[in-house]
């Protein structure tokens, strides 16, 4: 069953919810779901929240039917430090780190590195790592 993030609200089985610009052109064009198809909202606190698409008319609505603890989430938290490495190869990282069940990535630059980050670029690379792990 498709999983999307909300933030910022606990909703109660009966609320509706409209998904961002972005999850609802995933689900409408992507994953080509329909009215009453079901789908998963997590709020990244450890409650899972299923769901049922119940309007398509420009952004997706969904009404919440349970909530449980979230089943996917390990008994523990653990970090991940990682020296900064070439290329792409870091998004690799932080990918896989996640599905692994990983709370948090740590970057940094030791005296063996051999890439430097640029302090320009730091924001951008901020973004683009939170969105890979989201």
């Amino acid at each position: 069953m498709p999983r999307f993030f909300i933030e910022g609200i606990s909703p109660k089985p009966g609320d509706r919810i409209t998904l961002s610009e972005e999850d609802s052109r995933h689900v409408s064009l992507s994953l080509r779901m329909k009215r009453g198809d079901a789908l998963t909202l997590c709020d990244g606190r450890g409650t899972d929240f299923g769901c049922v698409a119940v309007d398509f008319a420009g952004a997706v609505t969904v009404e919440v039917v349970s909530s449980s603890p979230s089943a996917g989430e390990p008994p523990y938290r653990a970090t991940v430090f990682q020296a900064e490495i070439k290329g792409d190869k870091f998004d690799t990282v932080i990918q896989k780190a996640v599905e692994l069940g990983t709370a948090g990535i740590v970057p940094f630059t030791s005296s063996r590195c051999v890439c430097r980050p640029d302090a320009r670029d730091a924001d951008k690379k901020k973004k683009r790592r939170e969105r890979i792990a989201l």
